[in-house]
Order: C-alpha cells, then structure tokens, then sequence
C-alpha cells in the first residue's frame, strides 16, 4: 500500500468513526455501534493500530448501553492490548476504566478494581484531570454495588468535585452516580428497618438534589439515554420521599424512552422500580404480583443481579403476607439462582483469561512477523549494524513475550501455552499433570495500607519463595494482579500435598523489608488434567476451587 493510499484510508475511517461518535452522543447506541464495529474491522484489515483501538473502545462504550456487558469487555481488551502496544497511556487510561463498568456489571467487582488500580496511577502520573475523574467515578460504583457506601460517596464526591472543570457529559455522570448511590443506599437501609432513621433522611434528601440536577442536565442536552436512567433514579428517590403520584409519572417518561430507543436494560429497570414503589407503598401482594408478571422477561434477558434482588424480595414480602410456603419456594429460587451467578462469574473469568491469552498471541505474532520481514529487507541491504539491532530487539520481543516483567516468572500467555501443551501430551499419552491457582489473600489492603512499591516488593518475594519449593518440570507463571498458576506433572493427592506445603511455608514468612515486615497467606484452587478437557475446562474448575477456598475463610487449599 502507498503512502497516499494508505492515508486515504486512514481519512475514511476516521470519517466513520466521527459518525459513531456523534451517534453515540446522540444515544443511538444500535447505529452508533454498527459503524464502530465497521470501522474497526476495516482497520485491522489495513493494518492501522491506533484508528483499530480507537474503533474498538468506541464500539465497546456503546455495547454497554445496549447490555452486551461479555462483548464490551472483549471490545475493551482489544482496545487495551492495541493503546499499549502503541504506547498511548491516556487512551489505556481511559478504556481501562469503562471497561470496568462492563466488569462490574457481570459481577468481576476483583476484575473491575484491578483495572481501575491501573488506571488511576496512569491518571496520577499523567496529572490528568479528566482521567482521575472517571477512575474515582468509577472506583466509587464499585464500592456502591459491595455495600460499601460511605467509600463509595466519598469517591463519587471527590470525583463531582473534578468535574467542575470539565464537561456536561461529566457533571451529568457523576451527578446521576450519586443520585443512583443514593437510592441504593436507602434501598439497603429500607430493607435494614432503617427508613425512620436520620441516615435514611439524609441518603433520600441528597440524592433527590442530585437527582434533579442530573435530569436538568439531560433534558438540556436532548439525550434520551441520560434522561432514561436519570428519571428512573429521580423516581426511586421519589418513593422513598413518599411522592408516589409523580414517582409513577416519571416512570412512565423513563420507560417510554428507554422502549422508544431500545435501552432495554433500563426498561427492566423503570419495571421494577413500579413494583417496588408498591411494595414500599404497603401494598405488598400488588407488589408481588408486579414483580411475578416481570420474572419471565429479566429471567431470558439474563438479569442475573436484579433477578437475585427481585427473588430475595419476594420471598420477604410472602413472609410478610404469611405465606411461609410461597416464601420458602422463592427463598430457593434464590440460592439457585446464587450458585449459578458464581458459576456464570466463574466461567466468565475463564473465558476472558482465554481470549486475552489468544488476542495476546496474535498481536505478538504479528510484531516478531514485522520485524523479521524488516530484517529480511536489511539483509537484501547489506547492513549489518541494523540488522544485529533488529535481531536484538526480535530476541527481547520473544523475552517479554513469555515474562511477566515484574517477578520474572513467565507470564499467562506462556502458561496458556504451556496447558494447551500438556493436555495434547496427554490425550496422546496417558500420565497425571494437575493445575492450581494460587492468589495472595487481601493483598489489595497491603497495597492500600503501604503502597504499590511494596506492593510489588511482595509479589517478588513471593514468587521466588513458591519457585524454590519446585522441581524442573513444573511451572509457575503469574497469571496477573496478585494471581499465580501453577503447572506440574503431578497426581492430583501429590500436588495437594504440595500446595500444602506452599500455604503453609509461606505463612511462615514475612515479607516486605524494613518496617513493612508483612505476613501473606494464600488461598489454592486445584484441579487434575484430564483427557477430554479443554484449557477453559480446567482453568474454571480451578477457579470454581479458589472461590471454595476463599468462601470458607481463605488461607486454605481446596481442589475442583
């Protein structure tokens, strides 16, 4: 391709991707979309990374606001992968942290933390205003969606405060977060008995102020998805204020817009907010009714969280009207519906782990494939210092490709490589291997109480103490964050033993140095190899383990 032809296509699709971003401004989300994905397949066809990540993060932005969560967050790690490959840290910044909205949404709250971690160093190094207001934004939902609500408004505070110096689309964010935040946090305190208290006064009082703010914002704007969700919030507010008239009012508005423009996650929303406005109206069997009519649609649209809610609410409100049986029968629909989410969160976890080995792969393939093109070019020149250059930088290419750069293990993509390479050994030869996964124990509370330098401090020290426990045929790698894997050769009763003797011989220990004299525990999923499955297979029942592990208390090996 020419130079003149090649900036041709460059004009052309950023011509397209104008248009997706107007659309996406707009709120034509399915349009918007279209031409994203368009673009980005053109890019990649004509080999231009940036134009490619920029269509990518932007096709990703609007998947969200249809509720194709699992197909953002793909979108968002092709566009993660390409702005650091291309080494544009303010772009990675930025798609790290609506990636993790796409995260929390499917319930990955470690998934969606971690990146927002990411981010919010890159915002600080930058000094980047714009980037740490959606890291704290962000950072601050994640906090609302565990519970923890006094971090949330904090962050979600400080974030509001970042806002005044940038745009509409900003303030009208973050206002309706903290409209939304406060909702929730007077839904929480509802369900507590708390709704005579001061705290509940105070949560329903400020985010109705909020509320009104993020709707004025929206309505002045023209933009049909702000003025979905932010009069859906006003309206939540609105019951729990008791103004159950204009509550259902704007609930209509809300839904009839959300409808008309095919944000059906928000209609979902607008419908259960009605039936709950029964239910904290006192009219309890309406509300079931109303809740039992919407089962049906959230169950097929797969509203796992909502649907978790709902079962737990129904199940009250049977108890309320004393029907114990009734209760009991939703009751379990409940726990069902509980076990499958951390079955749907653990196949999740796999499966993203396996496109991003793969997206990886390809994109490495593709750079060592340039530059051995380019050194055959300098061989047909002759020249010798840029071809011991080159080959120099193929060989620190193959090096990175396979090394995790901070404790020097290999990586996940290499251990990706590695399990594939073992279960094909496997089904041609029958043997034992076994795979666990191995994660620090709130590790993120060592990064907070003495900082990431330690942080990583830790993770080194760590690495070599599991390294010097094994022999030459097994394999640690770190699989990211504060998450390792390990692969051996094996019986599945010997590798328990093992990791046994990990957990324990690390617990022994202090790490750190100085007065950041630190004790680390760890938790351990483990699982055998067998011959008829696939790397997804194993990693999910590892995970499956891990979660055991942690669920009954941490600091403990258990085996899937």
């Amino acid at each position: 391709m020419t130079r003149h032809s090649a900036s041709h296509q460059e004009q052309q699709l950023q011509q397209l991707l104008d248009q997706a971003e107007q659309l996406r401004l707009s709120g034509n989300y399915r349009q918007g979309s279209m031409l994203a994905g368009q673009a980005a397949e053109l890019a990649k066809t004509h080999n231009l990374p940036l134009l490619e990540a920029q269509a990518r993060q932007l096709l990703a932005a609007q998947l969200i606001r249809l509720g194709q969560y699992q197909t953002a967050v793909t979108a968002f790690s092709q566009a993660i992968t390409l702005w650091s490959h291309c080494h544009v840290e303010d772009r990675l910044a930025e798609t790290l942290t609506q990636q993790a909205f796409a995260y929390m949404e499917l319930g990955l709250y470690e998934e969606a933390m971690q990146g927002l971690a990411q981010s919010m160093e890159i915002a600080r190094r930058l000094d980047d205003t714009y980037l740490l207001f959606w890291a704290q934004n962000r950072i601050g939902i994640v906090h609302e969606q565990l519970g923890n609500f006094d971090k949330s408004i904090a962050f979600l505070l400080r974030a509001l405060s970042l806002s005044e110096r940038l745009g509409a689309e900003e303030r009208f964010c973050i206002l309706n977060n903290l409209a939304s935040t406060s909702a929730t946090h007077a839904r929480h305190l509802w369900n507590e008995h708390q709704q005579n208290s001061e705290l509940f006064t105070d949560a329903v009082n400020q985010g109705l102020v909020h509320a009104r703010r993020a709707l004025q914002l929206a309505q002045e704007a023209s933009h049909p998805y702000r003025q979905a969700i932010s009069l859906a919030n006003y309206a939540m507010l609105g019951v729990f204020n008791g103004d159950l008239a204009h509550a259902r009012m704007l609930l209509d508005q809300s839904t009839a817009l959300a409808a008309q423009h095919g944000y059906q996650a928000l209609v979902h929303d607008a419908e259960v907010i009605q039936a709950r406005a029964h239910l904290y109206s006192g009219d309890t069997a309406l509300a079931v009714a109303h809740f039992e009519q919407l089962l049906p649609a959230l169950i097929e649209h797969a509203e796992r969280p909502v649907l978790l809610n709902i079962y737990h609410e129904i199940s009250e409100a049977y108890e309320t009207m004393q029907q114990p049986l009734k209760a009991l029968e939703y009751y379990k629909h409940y726990h069902q519906l509980e076990r499958e989410q951390r079955s749907v969160i653990a196949n999740t976890r796999a499966q993203f782990m396996t496109d991003m080995t793969e997206l990886s792969e390809i994109r490495l393939n593709a750079e060592r494939a340039h530059l051995e093109a380019e050194l055959e070019r300098l061989r047909m020149q002759e020249s010798e210092a840029e071809k011991q250059a080159l080959l120099r930088t193929i060989d620190e290419l193959a090096r990175q490709a396979n090394e995790d750069e901070l404790t020097g293990l290999k990586n996940r993509r290499f251990a990706s490589y590695d399990l594939r390479q073992r279960l094909q050994q496997l089904q041609s030869e029958p043997g034992t291997a076994c795979l666990a996964l191995l994660d620090l124990d709130w590790f993120k509370q060592i990064n907070d109480q003495h900082g990431h330098p330690v942080g990583d401090q830790v993770l080194r020290q760590v690495a070599q103490t599991i390294s010097r426990q094994l022999n030459e045929h097994s394999l640690l790698a770190r699989f990211g964050g504060e998450e390792f894997v390990l692969l051996t050769d094996l019986s599945l009763p010997a590798m328990q033993t093992l990791c046994e003797q990990i957990r324990v011989s690390l617990g022994s220990q202090r790490f750190g140095s100085g007065r950041a004299a630190i004790q680390v525990t760890l938790s351990i999923g483990v699982t055998d190899l067998r011959q008829d499955d696939t790397p997804l297979s194993v990693l999910e029942r590892a995970d499956k383990a891990l979660y055991s592990a942690k669920a009954s208390g941490r600091n403990q090996v258990a085996s899937g």
